[in-house]
């Protein structure tokens, strides 16, 4: 259902996915903004890589890699070609880690960025869900899938590499690549050119942001040098140039 003109549309069998490799500038004319809800419905994976000029016509080549996904695609089809109904579960102590990391996410990353990663974090939090049901689903053929931890863990620590990339791209987007998010560039300003940790948690306090990420602010700052840590809670801005 959507808000626009009431539509109201039911997908009895969605199944259309999509996988597009390009440049980062080559995004942006897919995805003009971040606050459609279509930007926070992709994983997304961005590096730097160093060109590098790689042998390919001195050696053998036994299987195409065309030939090896075919064969993968194919065991996955068998795999799900059942028409029967399959159950999947993730264990109490299991959602409760699922709640709390993403409670604390959203929580931090709502007030560095001004809501703006609102909707790639949860999106994020029901991918992940389903990352560790497909482990689960190729695991087992059991008609009632039990969530073992070691692929709850695996789908969870792809939370940090997808989050940490979503943003970045999200940065791109926005316009705000190599920069600060918005509320935390505005703490950073407010902030004197030598300060106390207290006057940082004050300052940051009245934008939104809390005692625990300030901390964990000033020791990235430090480590990114944009800041000096003159002594203990004692802490000086670094030119940029």
């Amino acid at each position: 259902m959507r808000k626009t003109d009431l539509e109201y549309i039911i997908i009895e069998e969605p199944k259309f996915s999509l996988s597009i490799t390009g440049t980062p500038d080559q995004v942006k004319g897919i995805l003009s903004n971040t606050k459609n809800g279509l930007a926070s419905r992709f994983m997304f994976y961005s590096f730097n890589a160093k060109p590098e000029w790689r042998r390919t016509f001195t050696r053998n080549i036994s299987s195409s890699k065309q030939n090896q996904f075919l064969k993968f695609t194919q065991d996955l089809c068998d795999k799900f070609s059942s028409q029967s109904e399959r159950e999947f579960n993730i264990t109490e102590e299991q959602g409760e880690i699922h709640f709390n990391t993403f409670k604390e996410i959203l929580d931090e990353k709502y007030y560095s960025y001004l809501g703006e990663s609102d909707s790639l974090i949860k999106r994020l939090g029901l991918i992940i869900y389903k990352i560790a049901m497909v482990l689960s689903a190729v695991r087992t053929d059991e008609p009632i899938m039990e969530c073992e931890d070691r692929d709850f863990e695996t789908a969870m620590e792809l939370t940090k590499v997808y989050l940490a990339h979503g943003l970045n791209v999200f940065e791109k987007i926005n316009n705000r690549e190599n920069k600060l998010p918005l509320n935390e560039e505005r703490w950073m300003n407010k902030l004197p050119k030598e300060f106390t940790s207290s006057e940082a948690i004050s300052i940051a306090k009245k934008l939104g942001i809390k005692e625990r990420t300030v901390y964990k602010k000033l020791r990235d700052y430090v480590e990114n040098e944009l800041l000096k840590k003159v002594k203990t809670g004692l802490y000086r801005k670094l030119s940029k140039n």
